[in-house]
Protein backbone atom coordinates (compact mmCIF):
# COMPACT_ATOMS: atom_id res chain seq x y z
CA UNK A 1 0.00 0.00 0.00
CA UNK A 2 2.98 2.33 0.40
CA UNK A 3 3.34 2.51 -3.39
CA UNK A 4 -0.22 3.83 -3.73
CA UNK A 5 0.34 6.50 -1.08
CA UNK A 6 3.72 7.52 -2.54
CA UNK A 7 2.21 7.77 -6.03
CA UNK A 8 -0.70 9.84 -4.73
CA UNK A 9 1.69 12.24 -3.01
CA UNK A 10 3.70 12.64 -6.22
CA UNK A 11 0.51 13.20 -8.25
CA UNK A 12 -0.73 15.76 -5.73
CA UNK A 13 2.52 17.73 -6.03
CA UNK A 14 2.39 17.68 -9.85
CA UNK A 15 -1.26 18.75 -9.88
CA UNK A 16 -0.70 21.64 -7.48
CA UNK A 17 -2.81 20.00 -4.76
CA UNK A 18 0.05 20.41 -2.29
CA UNK A 19 -0.58 24.15 -2.44
CA UNK A 20 -4.25 23.69 -1.43
CA UNK A 21 -4.40 22.85 2.27
CA UNK A 22 -8.23 22.73 2.11
CA UNK A 23 -8.05 19.72 -0.24
CA UNK A 24 -7.29 16.23 1.09
CA UNK A 25 -6.82 12.83 -0.51
CA UNK A 26 -6.31 9.67 1.50
CA UNK A 27 -6.28 5.92 0.80
CA UNK A 28 -6.83 3.58 3.72
CA UNK A 29 -8.08 0.05 4.36
CA UNK A 30 -11.87 0.07 4.68
CA UNK A 31 -11.42 -2.02 7.84
CA UNK A 32 -14.42 -4.27 7.26
CA UNK A 33 -15.77 -7.00 5.05
CA UNK A 34 -17.58 -5.65 1.98
CA UNK A 35 -19.51 -7.25 -0.85
CA UNK A 36 -21.35 -6.02 -3.94
CA UNK A 37 -24.40 -7.70 -5.43
CA UNK A 38 -25.79 -7.09 -8.90
CA UNK A 39 -28.92 -8.78 -10.14
CA UNK A 40 -29.02 -10.90 -7.00
CA UNK A 41 -25.51 -12.27 -7.65
CA UNK A 42 -22.39 -11.43 -5.61
CA UNK A 43 -19.87 -9.86 -8.00
CA UNK A 44 -17.30 -8.66 -5.44
CA UNK A 45 -16.49 -9.88 -1.95
CA UNK A 46 -13.42 -8.94 0.09
CA UNK A 47 -11.89 -8.21 3.48
CA UNK A 48 -9.13 -6.14 1.82
CA UNK A 49 -11.06 -3.22 0.33
CA UNK A 50 -9.36 0.19 0.13
CA UNK A 51 -11.30 3.44 0.49
CA UNK A 52 -10.19 6.61 -1.29
CA UNK A 53 -11.43 9.74 0.45
CA UNK A 54 -11.19 13.04 -1.39
CA UNK A 55 -12.43 16.46 -0.34
CA UNK A 56 -15.86 17.30 -1.76
CA UNK A 57 -16.30 13.87 -3.40
CA UNK A 58 -18.04 10.72 -2.17
CA UNK A 59 -15.83 7.90 -0.91
CA UNK A 60 -14.62 5.45 -3.59
CA UNK A 61 -14.04 1.80 -2.70
CA UNK A 62 -11.47 -0.37 -4.46
CA UNK A 63 -11.70 -4.15 -4.38
CA UNK A 64 -8.57 -6.22 -5.09
CA UNK A 65 -8.75 -7.98 -8.48
CA UNK A 66 -7.74 -11.24 -6.81
CA UNK A 67 -10.91 -11.18 -4.70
Amino acid sequence: MGIIIDTLEQDRARAGVASRPDYEISVEPAGRHMSIKFGGETIADSNDVLVLQETRLPDTYYFPRAD
